[in-house]
């Protein structure tokens, strides 16, 4: 192996043009791999870096329209809690109604509040129960029902029957079981 080496010495003094050449290639090999995969690695690490640019750009795009929405639930929320009704408060839970008896000219022949059920889980709302029954004409208890659908209370309709009140004519009773939203 000396004698080997001991060769390749020689012929490199004899031949030094092509030695240096032959160790610039070499250098300029290594350094090229080295470069080559140093560049995959920064490639790899911009990619990344600019799907993480690209997604911080839509979040901030989109702060707007979340802002936009925070204050459409906020406004939500806040005529939710104006239209809720309080259980204790008899007077102004039937008076809702007598308003729309008003309004409506259907009278009112039976309107109670319920004893709530116990069963209503724990939420941030419960639920009254009203029983009301309206007499007049169909286009008055169409009108009272169309109110307390659309009125300013959150009222969720369980039950309703509708029929002639006489065989003939325009008089018709609507009977309604009611679930108006209240605060706990």
């Amino acid at each position: 192996m000396r004698y080997r080496l001991s060769q390749l010495l020689a012929l490199a003094k004899e031949h030094p043009f092509v030695t240096v050449c032959l160790i610039i290639i070499l250098t300029a090999g290594n350094i090229s791999i080295y470069i080559t995969r140093q560049n995959t690695i920064l490639e790899s690490m911009q990619n990344r870096l600019r799907k993480e640019g690209d997604a911080m750009n839509r979040t901030v795009a989109a702060a707007a329209t979340l802002r936009t929405d925070g204050q459409t639930i906020e406004a939500a929320l806040k005529e939710i809690d104006a239209s809720l009704v309080t259980e204790d408060n008899l007077a102004e839970n039937l008076g809702y109604f007598y308003i729309i008896e008003d309004q409506t000219q259907a009278h009112i022949g039976e309107l109670r509040q319920n004893t709530p059920l116990g069963n209503e889980g724990e939420g941030k709302y419960k639920t009254v129960p009203i029983t009301v029954t309206v007499k007049g004409t169909y286009a008055q208890a169409f009108d009272f029902l169309h109110k307390v659908e659309t009125g300013s209370r959150l009222i969720k309709i369980s039950t309703f029957t509708l029929h002639r009140s006489q065989p003939t004519g325009d008089a018709v009773t609507l009977a309604m079981d009611l679930n108006m939203l209240a605060y706990p």
